[in-house]
């Protein structure tokens, strides 16, 4: 990481290497950022709240530089990771004469740099591909590591390509223009790091975090260098990378039955409470530590618990892409800022799933 202005820069070191910068009011730099890359055509992903809030200053960066671009408009929401609508953003690449050294710019959330991703990862074997993520949830998460995906009626995420984007641009300023509810995904994502990686930064957590919050620029930080340093330990999610998944096999199953009403981040949420529990069921944990947990989610006012039962969680949990024959790995905790990847069979998580979700922590 270095300093470099008024924004600083994370490495993530993949085949090959790109930066995050992490900073405010980088949207308006856009153009430059782009321009110094050498990109003269994008392609612009978005979603049409992204785009009714931002189009005026992306636009103008854009204009600024001469750089020449097209914008494909989705639904916001997690039912625009289609088929249907990666079908429709492979064609209007095509339709605009799009070439693999033009880039493709996901403006927008998780969703969109999903959708966007998967795009630009299969659109002639593959072209450029930037980040400019519009929540706190893509930023300190699904930004990173080149990950992408598109839903089936099957599941999550079970159609994808890792692609690496060229640059991703986490400007902390747009954070203050989101809905509260889609700013909490991204608190969900956060407290999961800091399990995952550090005590000082869980405890940091304890206290709420805020949309304007001074706090962002460091717990962003340490979630990319966190991220940053798993991905190039294990880039195509072999082995150490799946530690990222914490409460996600759960919050999955839990989005997919809600129909996604259950947003990514408040689903994630509640699969780490129900991971808690179960470690501290398994003597991983103590009691208190599996409280501090539960409540450090329920003071940043996220769920912590669902009315779904274990057996329809299980159910929709065996399609997971950590399913192997009649097994899956699971990710414990062992202490604050150490986890531990465990596989077992169906029928023992079946059992689990059970007595997570009745376990009592009083």
């Amino acid at each position: 990481m270095k300093n470099i202005d008024d924004f600083i820069e994370v490495a993530v070191n993949t085949g090959d290497e790109y930066k995050v910068m992490i900073g405010n009011d980088l949207l308006n730099k856009t153009g430059e950022i782009l321009s110094a890359l050498g990109f003269k055509k994008i392609a612009i992903i978005t979603d049409n709240k992204v785009w009714s809030i931002y189009k005026e200053e992306l636009a103008k960066s854009l204009k600024c530089l001469n750089i020449h671009y097209e914008v494909l408009i989705f639904l916001h929401g997690e039912n625009s990771k289609s088929v249907q609508n990666y079908l429709k953003g492979i064609d209007f690449l095509a339709e605009n004469n799009y070439r693999r050294s033009d880039a493709l710019l996901a403006f927008g959330g998780g969703v969109i740099g999903d959708l966007g991703g998967f795009i630009s990862a299969t659109y002639q074997r593959g072209m450029q591909f930037v980040q400019l993520p519009t929540t706190l949830l893509a930023g300190v998460d699904s930004s990173v590591g080149g990950k992408t995906a598109i839903n089936l009626k099957q599941g999550k995420n079970l159609l994808g390509a890792f692609k690496q984007p060229k640059k991703v641009i986490c400007d902390l300023s747009l954070y203050k223009t989101m809905d509260k509810k889609y700013f909490l995904d991204g608190v969900a994502e956060t407290i999961k790091y800091s399990i995952l990686s550090s005590k000082e930064m869980f405890y940091e957590l304890l206290s709420p975090i805020k949309q304007d919050d001074l706090r962002l620029e460091y717990l962003v930080k340490r979630c990319v260098e966190y991220k940053a340093k798993i991905v190039a330990l294990d880039e195509q999610d072999n082995d150490i990378r799946r530690l990222l998944n914490l409460g996600h096999t759960i919050g999955h199953s839990i989005e997919k039955l809600s129909n996604y009403s259950i947003t990514h981040g408040f689903a994630v949420a509640i699969g780490i409470c129900y991971i808690a529990k179960l470690s501290y069921v398994l003597n991983l944990i103590t009691k208190e530590t599996a409280k501090d947990i539960v409540n450090c989610i329920e003071k940043n006012d996220l769920p912590i618990s669902t009315n779904f039962t274990p057996e329809e969680i299980f159910q929709n949990s065996i399609l997971d892409k950590k399913c192997e024959d009649d097994t899956i790995t699971v990710i414990l905790i062992q202490d604050i800022g150490s986890c531990v990847l465990k596989k077992i069979s169906l029928l023992k998580w079946k059992q689990y799933i059970k007595s997570a979700m009745e376990a009592n922590l009083d």
